[in-house]
């Protein structure tokens, strides 16, 4: 390869399907080929079965591929569930990894964790709550991780989802977020919530802040965040109870106060929402609409369709039940 001419996609390609022969630039320039056509990673040539991607994994490459991914974002997104046209069972990495996991077992473990938490950032993005809630049961950590090419953490999707008590659920299960986590952008979720202009998420994420640090916590600081995406020791029953409280003392204020029908004053016992997007107590909604087609809390119209509101309720015996709430 001539210092004047850029390699084809078909010379990288068997520089990573040969591996390391010696020449102790082979997976730089795997690299700088990468970065600039980003496209060719898990791409796959009429003549080819298998993409660059999965060779550097069969070679056992890690740092290459962690060095790889970092190139990608949102706007610039990698599908790592490529496959490759093996007949009849096309491989994912992971596929790959798992076969080669005797000879390369820190590189399976990446790779498998790896895939959990891409699958959990997925689900984090459409609010599938029950995939959500079933992958933290197994692995706490993802509470605080995503893979290098996502842009948010689990925290910043509970901001953007915009409902404090989903937050407040969370918190009140005994999930410790790391509340100083930057998302790509750089914002932690406090930022994030002041950008929303949600003053209930605000209030929420200060009180999760200890009083020490709340004066700085909206600055852009130098406070370097939780970046990795490996954590060598699998989650065992006994690390996450010294990570993981296991009890809460105390129902916030603001908590309470979304537990409140703004008519009532009191605690929900029916709850439902009204198309305003707010939280009544059915009768207390019910016999506002008689006289009035205008939401109280906004004063914007609003017709007479109620949806139960399930997870308040729930929240609300769960509460109970553990002497949290009268």
């Amino acid at each position: 390869m001539s210092a004047t001419s850029p390699p084809t996609y078909d010379q990288i390609y068997l520089k990573a399907k040969n591996g390391f022969t010696g020449d102790a630039t082979v997976w730089n320039q795997i690299f700088q080929y990468i970065r600039l056509y980003p496209n060719e990673l898990f791409y796959i040539s009429s003549n080819r079965a298998w993409s660059i991607g999965h060779q550097i994994v069969y070679h056992g490459n890690l740092k290459l591929l962690q060095s790889l991914l970092s190139l990608y974002n949102e706007r610039n997104p990698i599908d790592i569930e490529s496959k490759t046209r093996d007949t009849p069972n096309p491989k994912t990495i992971l596929d790959v990894a798992n076969e080669r996991k005797e000879r390369f077992r820190e590189q399976y473990e990446y790779i498998k964790h790896l895939f959990d938490q891409d699958k959990f950032n997925r689900a984090c993005k459409a609010y599938d709550w029950v995939t959500v809630d079933n992958m933290l049961e197994r692995d706490a950590r993802l509470l605080n991780e995503k893979p290098p090419y996502c842009l948010n953490y689990f925290i910043h999707y509970l901001v953007l989802y915009g409902d404090v008590r989903k937050l407040s659920d969370y918190v009140l299960r005994s999930y410790q977020f790391q509340i100083h986590l930057k998302n790509a952008d750089g914002k932690t979720p406090l930022v994030l919530a002041q950008e929303q202009r949600n003053d209930d998420l605000v209030e929420e994420i200060q009180s999760l802040i200890p009083s020490g640090d709340r004066e700085n916590a909206t600055m852009n600081d130098e406070r370097e965040d939780d970046r990795s995406v490996f954590v060598d020791s699998p989650p065992t029953t006994a690390n996450r109870q010294t990570s993981v409280p296991t009890t809460v003392q105390q129902v916030t204020p603001q908590l309470l106060k979304n537990l409140t029908c703004t008519i009532t004053k009191r605690i929900f016992v029916d709850p439902v929402k009204a198309t305003d997007g707010k939280t009544y107590e059915r009768s207390a909604i019910i016999g506002w609409l008689r006289g009035n087609r205008v939401s109280p809390q906004t004063g914007e119209f609003m017709d007479g369709v109620l949806v139960d509101d399930i997870p308040t309720k729930n929240l609300i015996i769960e509460l109970r039940q553990r002497n949290l709430l009268p």
